[in-house]
């Protein structure tokens, strides 16, 4: 059971060829199993008329030779499966009781016009001298006749099986024929197989980059039927859902946008109150309705400040920021991505006020393989619980659980890093560590791969 779920958990590419192989190899045994039935039937009735006219020629040949000549003759016409004798006692007491038996003693009979024919069909294993290795105890038929003669004696005809119905030539040109067709079927196979499971892989991309915030994800439209029809909805469903969030972008600006012009007026009329009681508390709350304003107009318009076409060195980004915060920073490659300056710093400088708000910031990294850079920034903090490590990014989920914006913030930090790391084709990973804190890493597609 292990084995055949770790098959079917292979690629369907995979899965399809093996199972063509396998229908093909079942198709080609079942060919051969069917080919050597007819053959063996064949011989058997080649075998038995065979049979019914040697003994009539011989019969009739023996009755009209001398007892001098029927030596000679019998022994002339023997060959490797055939033996011939004339004596005076028959070989076969009695027919054999089988159906086939019978039915060659009366096809005798009846061509000869004579009543006391006896026939026997047996098997016998081979075990003289002469066998070679292939047959060495392999059962093969005999036939077995005896029929009086007029002068008295009596004919004991015996015929054995040939040792192979087929020659080693015919077996190795079997052979060459399946492995021709296996080796075609898998040609012709694989490359079809690959061509109909290329769609598929095509739709996991797009969903993949779409799950992760990329809403310009779509799929070709070509391939079989089937495919075309799902690459169809999939890309209606993508337009479907960027113009939703579109709509939503824009109400979240113009609520943040619309929340300003009141909040400002409402912070000089608490700064005239004279009571300090009174006017402090009012002032507190409207800066943090005025920074969750703030910070609804930023998640909304982060995408379109900038063009996302300049050639960006991350270890200059990244040191900058490694200095501003005392972080001991070194690192001797100069990774470059493609995107917006303003963009990529608010995405780090987003994770950096994370770490100093909730911890101490510990370490910050850069790494990269043949096609990302990878920029890690690690607190010292509590972390955060699992439970919410998939859906934090998402806007105003918070990883701390009260509304205090002193401790858990407006919940729109690491939305905003997250849509600026998918707006440049990259990924935001967060894991805790060690039981001591965050990681939290910014995977970003480099401008040129590096070989590897």
């Amino acid at each position: 059971m292990n084995a055949l779920r770790t098959f079917f958990s292979q690629k369907l590419a995979t899965q399809l060829l093996a199972l063509l192989m396998l229908a093909l190899l079942v198709a080609f045994t079942i060919s051969i199993l069917i080919t050597l039935g007819a053959q063996q039937l064949n011989d058997r009735n080649v075998r038995d008329r065979f049979a019914v006219e040697r003994v009539h020629e011989l019969t009739i040949a023996l009755e009209v030779l001398s007892a001098r000549n029927r030596q000679q003759f019998t022994k002339a016409a023997e060959s490797r499966t055939t033996s011939i004798r004339v004596g005076p006692r028959p070989a076969v007491m009695d027919s054999a009781k089988n159906e086939r038996s019978r039915g060659l003693a009366r096809e005798i009979m009846d061509a000869l016009g004579r009543d006391d024919v006896r026939a026997s069909v047996l098997s016998r294993r081979e075990s003289t001298a002469n066998d070679d290795t292939r047959n060495a105890g392999r059962n093969r038929e005999v036939i077995a006749i005896s029929v009086p003669l007029k002068t008295g004696d009596w004919l004991n005809f015996n015929s054995r099986e040939a040792r192979n119905w087929y020659t080693q030539k015919e077996r190795q040109f079997m052979f060459l024929v399946f492995g021709i067709s296996m080796f075609t079927v898998s040609g012709f196979g694989w490359f079809f197989v690959i061509k109909l499971t290329r769609p598929i892989e095509a739709i996991a991309a797009a969903a993949r980059k779409s799950a992760n915030g990329d809403r310009s994800a779509r799929i070709p439209v070509d391939g079989p039927a089937e495919f075309r029809e799902a690459a169809n909805a999939f890309n209606s469903m993508q337009t479907q859902i960027e113009l939703f969030e579109s709509e939503r972008v824009r109400t979240i600006a113009a609520v943040g946008h619309d929340l300003r012009t009141p909040l400002t007026s409402l912070r000089v009329r608490a700064e005239m109150i004279d009571r300090q009681d009174l006017r402090g508390p009012m002032i507190r709350t409207l800066e943090e309705v005025s920074a969750m304003a703030d910070g609804l107009v930023t998640y909304a318009q982060h995408r379109h400040e900038e063009a996302f076409v300049e050639r960006l060195d991350l270890h200059t980004i990244v040191s900058r920021f490694a200095s501003e915060n005392d972080i001991p920073f070194e690192c001797q490659i100069y990774p470059t991505v493609t995107g917006g300056p303003v963009s990529i710093s608010r995405a780090i400088r987003n994770l950096i006020d994370n770490a100093n708000r909730y911890a101490s910031l510990a370490s910050i990294t850069l790494e990269v393989d043949s096609e990302n850079a990878f920029i890690s920034i690690r607190d010292e903090g509590p972390g955060i619980d699992e439970n919410l490590l998939d859906t934090i990014r998402k806007p105003f989920v918070r990883g701390e659980t009260s509304r205090n914006t002193e401790t858990g913030g407006n919940g729109l930090g690491l939305a905003i890093t997250h849509e600026i790391v998918c707006s440049h084709g990259g990924k935001l990973h967060l894991a805790n560590y060690d039981n001591k804190g965050l990681c939290a890493t910014l995977v970003l597609p480099l401008s040129n791969k590096l070989s590897t």
